[in-house]
């Protein structure tokens, strides 16, 4: 398993480099904008959960890394990514200092 700090990392960088992958609302959309599963194959935007659950399996160790990442932020990670002034910046921004942890 990659640690909450790899994915976080990886999550930033693919962030930094296409910020329009990231999603509020819905763990992953389509190119139309429609909310999908995370793991679809037509997903192209994730919100923070669904980034670090397309990069974890089985089950329990996507509930550990959720449970690593609601420590760092203080708050369900999907509570923290849906602020309606919520901004990529900010989940790059989140990733980079867990990754630094």
């Amino acid at each position: 398993m990659n640690t909450i700090q790899e994915i976080a990392a990886d999550i930033a960088r693919e962030l930094r480099d296409d910020p329009a992958r990231w999603t509020q609302a819905a763990y992953a959309r389509d190119h139309r904008g429609y909310p999908i599963q995370h793991d679809a194959k037509t997903a192209c935007t994730w919100c923070l959960m669904g980034h670090v659950k397309k990069r974890v399996t089985p089950h329990e160790e996507v509930v550990t890394s959720l449970y690593l990442l609601r420590n760092a932020i203080g708050t369900s990670t999907a509570e923290w990514n849906d602020v309606h002034d919520r901004t990529v910046q900010e989940v790059v921004e989140l990733c980079d200092r867990i990754a630094a942890t």
